[in-house]
Protein backbone atom coordinates (compact mmCIF):
# COMPACT_ATOMS: atom_id res chain seq x y z
CA UNK A 1 0.00 0.00 0.00
CA UNK A 2 2.72 2.46 1.00
CA UNK A 3 4.80 1.48 -2.06
CA UNK A 4 1.81 2.14 -4.35
CA UNK A 5 1.24 5.58 -2.81
CA UNK A 6 4.93 6.47 -3.15
CA UNK A 7 4.97 5.34 -6.77
CA UNK A 8 1.81 7.34 -7.59
CA UNK A 9 3.28 10.45 -5.94
CA UNK A 10 6.52 10.00 -7.87
CA UNK A 11 4.67 9.66 -11.18
CA UNK A 12 2.66 12.84 -10.49
CA UNK A 13 5.84 14.80 -9.75
CA UNK A 14 7.49 13.53 -12.93
CA UNK A 15 4.37 14.29 -14.99
CA UNK A 16 4.51 17.95 -13.89
CA UNK A 17 8.06 18.42 -15.10
CA UNK A 18 8.08 20.86 -18.03
CA UNK A 19 11.76 21.71 -18.42
CA UNK A 20 13.70 20.76 -21.54
CA UNK A 21 16.97 19.91 -19.81
CA UNK A 22 18.47 16.47 -20.24
CA UNK A 23 17.61 15.60 -16.64
CA UNK A 24 13.93 16.56 -17.11
CA UNK A 25 13.63 14.56 -20.30
CA UNK A 26 15.30 11.54 -18.69
CA UNK A 27 12.97 11.72 -15.67
CA UNK A 28 9.87 12.01 -17.88
CA UNK A 29 11.02 9.03 -19.94
CA UNK A 30 11.63 7.02 -16.78
CA UNK A 31 8.23 8.04 -15.44
CA UNK A 32 6.47 6.85 -18.60
CA UNK A 33 8.26 3.49 -18.34
CA UNK A 34 7.19 3.13 -14.70
CA UNK A 35 3.61 4.05 -15.56
CA UNK A 36 3.50 1.31 -18.23
CA UNK A 37 4.91 -1.30 -15.83
CA UNK A 38 3.44 -0.36 -12.50
CA UNK A 39 3.63 -3.84 -10.98
CA UNK A 40 7.30 -4.24 -11.90
CA UNK A 41 7.98 -0.74 -10.58
CA UNK A 42 6.27 -1.56 -7.29
CA UNK A 43 8.42 -4.68 -6.94
CA UNK A 44 11.61 -2.75 -7.59
CA UNK A 45 10.61 0.01 -5.19
CA UNK A 46 9.90 -2.57 -2.50
CA UNK A 47 13.24 -4.28 -3.11
CA UNK A 48 15.16 -1.00 -2.84
CA UNK A 49 13.24 -0.06 0.31
CA UNK A 50 14.05 -3.35 2.01
CA UNK A 51 17.71 -3.07 0.96
CA UNK A 52 18.11 0.46 2.33
CA UNK A 53 16.30 -0.51 5.54
CA UNK A 54 18.64 -3.50 6.02
CA UNK A 55 21.70 -1.30 5.41
CA UNK A 56 20.49 1.25 7.94
CA UNK A 57 19.88 -1.47 10.53
CA UNK A 58 23.37 -2.90 9.96
CA UNK A 59 24.95 0.51 10.53
CA UNK A 60 22.94 1.11 13.71
CA UNK A 61 23.45 -2.38 15.16
CA UNK A 62 27.15 -2.41 14.25
CA UNK A 63 27.75 0.84 16.09
CA UNK A 64 25.83 -0.37 19.15
CA UNK A 65 27.66 -3.71 19.23
CA UNK A 66 31.08 -2.07 18.87
CA UNK A 67 30.31 0.39 21.66
CA UNK A 68 29.09 -2.37 23.97
CA UNK A 69 32.11 -4.55 23.18
CA UNK A 70 34.60 -1.70 23.74
CA UNK A 71 32.96 -0.84 27.08
CA UNK A 72 33.57 -4.43 28.23
CA UNK A 73 37.31 -4.38 27.49
CA UNK A 74 39.58 -4.15 30.54
CA UNK A 75 41.21 -0.81 31.30
CA UNK A 76 44.60 -0.31 29.64
CA UNK A 77 43.85 -2.91 26.96
CA UNK A 78 46.63 -2.62 24.33
CA UNK A 79 45.80 -0.09 21.64
CA UNK A 80 48.93 -0.58 19.50
CA UNK A 81 50.67 -3.56 17.97
CA UNK A 82 54.30 -3.33 16.87
CA UNK A 83 55.22 -5.86 14.18
CA UNK A 84 58.39 -6.73 12.27
CA UNK A 85 60.83 -5.71 15.01
CA UNK A 86 64.21 -7.10 13.96
CA UNK A 87 66.46 -8.90 16.49
CA UNK A 88 68.96 -6.02 16.43
CA UNK A 89 66.11 -3.59 17.21
CA UNK A 90 64.57 -5.61 20.02
CA UNK A 91 66.37 -4.05 22.99
CA UNK A 92 66.40 -0.44 21.65
CA UNK A 93 62.69 -0.66 20.80
CA UNK A 94 61.79 -1.98 24.24
CA UNK A 95 63.92 0.71 25.89
CA UNK A 96 62.11 3.40 23.89
CA UNK A 97 58.60 2.08 24.58
CA UNK A 98 58.58 0.61 28.10
CA UNK A 99 59.00 3.85 30.10
CA UNK A 100 56.16 5.63 28.28
CA UNK A 101 53.39 3.02 28.06
CA UNK A 102 50.94 1.89 30.71
CA UNK A 103 50.98 -1.82 29.82
CA UNK A 104 53.07 -3.88 27.42
CA UNK A 105 53.10 -7.54 26.44
CA UNK A 106 56.17 -9.70 26.07
CA UNK A 107 58.15 -9.26 22.87
CA UNK A 108 57.41 -12.55 21.14
CA UNK A 109 59.75 -13.94 18.48
CA UNK A 110 57.92 -14.97 15.33
CA UNK A 111 58.86 -17.39 12.54
CA UNK A 112 56.76 -18.38 9.52
CA UNK A 113 56.12 -22.08 8.94
CA UNK A 114 53.71 -24.20 6.89
CA UNK A 115 52.11 -27.51 7.87
CA UNK A 116 53.19 -30.08 5.26
CA UNK A 117 52.28 -33.36 7.00
CA UNK A 118 50.13 -34.66 9.85
CA UNK A 119 50.87 -38.12 11.23
CA UNK A 120 52.95 -38.89 8.12
CA UNK A 121 50.02 -38.05 5.83
CA UNK A 122 49.32 -35.03 3.69
CA UNK A 123 47.33 -32.48 5.76
CA UNK A 124 44.19 -32.78 3.62
CA UNK A 125 44.13 -36.56 4.00
CA UNK A 126 44.78 -36.47 7.75
CA UNK A 127 42.05 -34.03 8.84
CA UNK A 128 38.24 -34.41 8.77
CA UNK A 129 36.57 -33.59 5.43
CA UNK A 130 35.06 -30.34 6.73
CA UNK A 131 38.51 -29.12 7.85
CA UNK A 132 40.31 -29.62 4.54
CA UNK A 133 39.73 -26.01 3.57
CA UNK A 134 40.85 -24.63 6.94
CA UNK A 135 42.95 -21.52 6.49
CA UNK A 136 45.71 -22.89 8.72
CA UNK A 137 46.43 -25.57 6.11
CA UNK A 138 46.48 -23.15 3.17
CA UNK A 139 48.93 -20.56 4.48
CA UNK A 140 52.02 -20.16 6.63
CA UNK A 141 51.45 -19.94 10.37
CA UNK A 142 53.19 -17.62 12.79
CA UNK A 143 55.28 -19.81 15.10
CA UNK A 144 57.00 -18.73 18.30
CA UNK A 145 59.01 -20.24 21.13
CA UNK A 146 58.57 -19.79 24.88
CA UNK A 147 59.87 -21.51 27.99
CA UNK A 148 56.86 -20.48 30.11
CA UNK A 149 53.13 -20.55 29.42
CA UNK A 150 52.29 -17.09 27.98
CA UNK A 151 50.06 -14.76 29.93
CA UNK A 152 46.40 -15.35 29.15
CA UNK A 153 47.03 -18.95 28.02
CA UNK A 154 45.91 -21.99 29.98
CA UNK A 155 47.00 -25.58 29.40
CA UNK A 156 43.82 -27.65 29.11
CA UNK A 157 45.28 -30.99 27.95
CA UNK A 158 48.67 -32.63 28.24
CA UNK A 159 51.56 -30.88 29.97
CA UNK A 160 53.66 -27.82 29.25
CA UNK A 161 57.28 -28.37 28.25
CA UNK A 162 59.19 -30.25 30.94
CA UNK A 163 62.68 -29.16 32.06
CA UNK A 164 64.10 -32.01 29.98
CA UNK A 165 62.22 -30.81 26.90
CA UNK A 166 63.56 -27.33 27.53
CA UNK A 167 67.06 -28.74 27.59
CA UNK A 168 67.57 -28.21 31.34
CA UNK A 169 68.94 -30.58 33.95
CA UNK A 170 67.53 -31.21 37.42
CA UNK A 171 69.17 -28.01 38.70
CA UNK A 172 67.58 -25.89 36.01
CA UNK A 173 70.82 -25.43 34.12
CA UNK A 174 70.79 -25.47 30.32
CA UNK A 175 71.46 -28.99 29.06
CA UNK A 176 72.03 -30.48 25.64
CA UNK A 177 68.65 -31.72 24.45
CA UNK A 178 67.70 -28.49 22.69
CA UNK A 179 71.14 -28.41 21.12
CA UNK A 180 70.44 -31.91 19.86
CA UNK A 181 67.20 -30.70 18.25
CA UNK A 182 69.11 -27.90 16.59
CA UNK A 183 71.68 -30.22 15.06
CA UNK A 184 68.93 -32.63 14.02
CA UNK A 185 67.03 -29.82 12.32
CA UNK A 186 70.21 -28.72 10.61
CA UNK A 187 70.65 -32.21 9.25
CA UNK A 188 66.91 -32.45 8.37
CA UNK A 189 66.89 -35.85 10.05
CA UNK A 190 65.54 -35.85 13.60
CA UNK A 191 66.01 -38.57 16.18
CA UNK A 192 62.76 -37.58 17.98
CA UNK A 193 59.88 -35.18 17.31
CA UNK A 194 60.11 -31.70 18.80
CA UNK A 195 57.38 -31.07 21.43
CA UNK A 196 54.91 -28.30 20.66
CA UNK A 197 51.90 -26.69 22.32
CA UNK A 198 48.81 -26.07 20.17
CA UNK A 199 45.76 -23.86 20.60
CA UNK A 200 42.81 -26.11 21.47
CA UNK A 201 40.42 -24.52 18.95
CA UNK A 202 42.73 -25.26 16.03
CA UNK A 203 43.31 -28.80 17.32
CA UNK A 204 39.55 -29.37 17.52
CA UNK A 205 38.98 -28.11 13.98
CA UNK A 206 41.71 -30.34 12.59
CA UNK A 207 40.73 -33.35 14.68
CA UNK A 208 44.07 -33.42 16.52
CA UNK A 209 44.95 -34.27 20.11
CA UNK A 210 47.94 -34.74 22.38
CA UNK A 211 50.35 -37.24 20.83
CA UNK A 212 49.65 -36.42 17.18
CA UNK A 213 52.61 -35.47 15.01
CA UNK A 214 52.92 -32.55 12.61
CA UNK A 215 55.67 -31.66 10.17
CA UNK A 216 56.40 -28.00 9.43
CA UNK A 217 58.32 -26.51 6.57
CA UNK A 218 60.38 -23.62 7.93
CA UNK A 219 62.73 -21.97 5.49
CA UNK A 220 64.37 -24.78 3.57
CA UNK A 221 64.11 -27.27 6.47
CA UNK A 222 61.42 -29.63 7.71
CA UNK A 223 60.73 -30.05 11.43
CA UNK A 224 58.74 -33.01 12.76
CA UNK A 225 56.88 -32.17 15.96
CA UNK A 226 54.56 -33.85 18.44
CA UNK A 227 51.70 -32.15 20.26
CA UNK A 228 52.38 -32.42 24.00
CA UNK A 229 49.84 -29.87 25.26
CA UNK A 230 46.75 -27.96 24.21
CA UNK A 231 46.09 -24.38 25.30
CA UNK A 232 42.98 -22.26 25.58
CA UNK A 233 43.41 -18.54 25.05
CA UNK A 234 41.38 -15.38 24.64
CA UNK A 235 41.63 -14.02 21.11
CA UNK A 236 39.79 -10.83 22.19
CA UNK A 237 42.50 -9.82 24.68
CA UNK A 238 44.44 -7.70 22.13
CA UNK A 239 47.58 -9.60 23.10
CA UNK A 240 49.83 -11.43 20.63
CA UNK A 241 48.52 -15.01 20.42
CA UNK A 242 49.88 -18.03 18.58
CA UNK A 243 48.37 -21.28 17.37
CA UNK A 244 51.65 -23.18 17.85
CA UNK A 245 54.43 -22.64 20.39
CA UNK A 246 57.82 -24.39 20.28
CA UNK A 247 60.31 -24.80 23.12
CA UNK A 248 63.47 -22.66 22.93
CA UNK A 249 66.38 -24.06 20.99
CA UNK A 250 64.59 -25.03 17.78
CA UNK A 251 63.55 -21.98 15.75
CA UNK A 252 66.21 -19.47 16.74
CA UNK A 253 68.39 -20.42 13.77
CA UNK A 254 65.76 -19.25 11.30
CA UNK A 255 65.14 -15.66 10.28
CA UNK A 256 62.68 -14.15 12.74
CA UNK A 257 61.23 -10.87 13.95
CA UNK A 258 59.42 -9.78 17.11
CA UNK A 259 55.88 -8.64 17.89
CA UNK A 260 54.50 -6.84 20.92
CA UNK A 261 51.38 -4.97 22.02
CA UNK A 262 51.12 -1.98 24.34
CA UNK A 263 48.68 0.60 25.65
CA UNK A 264 49.82 4.12 24.88
CA UNK A 265 48.03 6.88 26.84
CA UNK A 266 46.72 9.89 24.97
CA UNK A 267 49.37 12.15 26.50
CA UNK A 268 52.17 10.03 24.98
CA UNK A 269 50.93 9.87 21.39
CA UNK A 270 54.05 11.72 20.27
CA UNK A 271 55.94 8.46 20.86
CA UNK A 272 54.48 7.06 17.65
CA UNK A 273 56.19 9.67 15.48
CA UNK A 274 59.45 9.03 17.31
CA UNK A 275 59.16 5.27 16.72
CA UNK A 276 58.42 5.82 13.02
CA UNK A 277 61.56 7.95 12.74
CA UNK A 278 63.86 5.74 14.79
CA UNK A 279 62.52 2.35 13.60
CA UNK A 280 61.31 2.88 10.00
CA UNK A 281 61.02 -0.85 9.33
CA UNK A 282 58.63 -1.52 12.23
CA UNK A 283 54.90 -1.62 11.44
CA UNK A 284 52.66 0.03 14.04
CA UNK A 285 49.01 -1.03 14.08
CA UNK A 286 46.64 1.39 15.80
CA UNK A 287 43.84 -0.76 17.20
CA UNK A 288 41.58 2.23 17.88
CA UNK A 289 41.89 3.31 14.23
CA UNK A 290 40.62 -0.06 13.01
CA UNK A 291 37.14 1.29 13.60
CA UNK A 292 37.87 4.46 11.65
CA UNK A 293 38.08 4.16 7.84
CA UNK A 294 41.33 5.17 6.18
CA UNK A 295 43.55 4.59 9.20
CA UNK A 296 45.20 1.79 11.09
CA UNK A 297 48.65 0.58 10.13
CA UNK A 298 51.60 2.91 9.88
CA UNK A 299 54.95 2.13 8.30
CA UNK A 300 57.50 4.90 7.75
CA UNK A 301 54.75 7.48 8.14
CA UNK A 302 52.41 6.04 5.49
CA UNK A 303 49.23 3.97 5.95
CA UNK A 304 49.55 0.33 4.95
CA UNK A 305 46.67 -1.97 4.16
Amino acid sequence: MISALLLSSLLRVVHRLTGRSEWSQALRLGGRQLARRRQAGLGQLLAFSVTFFAMAMIVLVRGDLLSTWQDQLPENTPNYFAINIQPSERDPFEAAVSPRVETQSTLYPMVRGRVIAINDQSPRDAVPPDARGDNSLRRELNLTWQSEVPEGNEVVAGEWFSPAQLGRDANGEQGTESEGWMSAVDATQQAAPVPISMEDGLAERLGLSVGDEMTFSVGSDEITTQITSLRSLNWDSFQPNFFVIFPPGVLEQFGHSYITAFHLPEAEQGLIRELITDFPGVSLLNVDAIFRPGAGCTRSGYPCG
